[in-house]
């Protein structure tokens, strides 16, 4: 005998209970893993530093040693207060904005993973996967001067990469280029350079791999039959999924992000929230998404961006 509507929303109002603390929000653990999720089902934040944030404001501290820091010593003396070296001490300001998303599913859907015991699935699973490829368009895009009301919400990781421009001037990627965003890196930030990866679309990473096309020899052949990343002085160049391929006047370029993304900092406020609204009319069940988060640079002057890469 089929399912009655009242007893799957019954059923379904009993499964979202066990996964909030009453009042519609996710409990702490619960959220937790929905952030987990949507950082896996992600192929940019998850190489990135993610801060669960306690409040919707929060500053970290960070430091560094960038200047010399040994001095000719004298055996038995302190060094002077003008040879001492100072720390280069900053703040990483978080300042979450708030989002919302609605995902819909039919009768039909939801009633088989009630009825099959995948209720928890759908929410701690289908959610996430649905919103993690926004979260990682906002964080490469986002832009306060665009007319995208929502990636105008804030500024982006290429938005904030401005210390060190490499202009491709509409070539498309080539050794000479990425040379060129090689030595951009500051002397203080080389040592490194093991960490960084290039971070790009998936047209320019693939026109990197066709440049080994005339190339006669393993790694050659390796490139182009294997899935595995491919590496520039050593540097991997990873294809990001969100990274925008249609820039420039002619909707054709895209952008080269050189950095150790264990750099970019997104901050997710822990009070994620996932609440539900029945259409009878319409037979579908929405689970409407609240949260907040915003991305910094935490370093800025140890990025390089490599802009007008033709791409098409």
């Amino acid at each position: 005998m089929p399912i009655e509507n009242r007893d799957l929303i019954a059923k379904a109002d009993l499964g979202l209970q066990e996964l909030t603390d009453g009042g519609g929000a996710l409990t702490p653990a619960n959220a937790k893993q929905f952030i987990r999720t949507s950082i896996i089902d992600s192929n940019f934040m998850k190489r990135c530093t993610v801060k669960p944030m306690a409040a919707q404001k929060e500053r970290h501290s960070r430091i560094g040693l960038s200047q010399r820091v040994l001095r000719p010593g004298t055996p038995s003396t302190q060094l002077p207060d003008g040879q001492r070296a100072k720390p280069d001490l900053g703040f990483v300001e978080l300042d979450s904005k708030l989002f919302k998303g609605e995902v819909r599913i039919p009768d039909e859907v939801l009633e088989d993973n009630i009825e099959s015991g995948n209720f928890q699935n759908i929410v701690m699973q289908l959610i996430p996967e649905a919103v993690s490829r926004d979260i990682d368009e906002l964080l490469l895009q986002g832009d306060t001067a665009s007319g995208d009301d929502y990636l105008a919400q804030l500024d982006g990781v290429l938005k904030q990469a401005t210390a060190h421009p490499v202009d491709f001037n509409n070539s498309r990627v080539n050794f000479d280029d990425l040379s060129s965003m090689l030595r951009a890196i500051p002397k203080n930030f080389k040592k490194y350079r093991d960490k960084y990866e290039f971070l790009t679309s998936y047209n320019c990473e693939d026109d990197f791999r066709k440049l080994f096309d005339d190339r006669e020899t393993a790694y050659g052949d390796a490139v182009l039959q294997g899935n595995e990343p491919v590496k520039f002085r050593g540097v991997p160049i990873i294809a990001v999924g969100m990274m925008p391929d249609e820039q420039g006047g002619g909707g054709n370029q895209t952008s080269i992000l050189l950095c150790n993304p264990k750099d970019i900092v997104v901050g997710f406020w822990r009070q994620v929230r996932v609440e539900v609204d029945r259409d009878k009319r319409e037979g579908a069940t929405s689970f409407i998404v609240t949260l907040r988060l915003d991305v910094k640079i935490a370093v800025p002057d140890a990025v390089v961006l490599g802009s007008e890469v033709l791409n098409s």
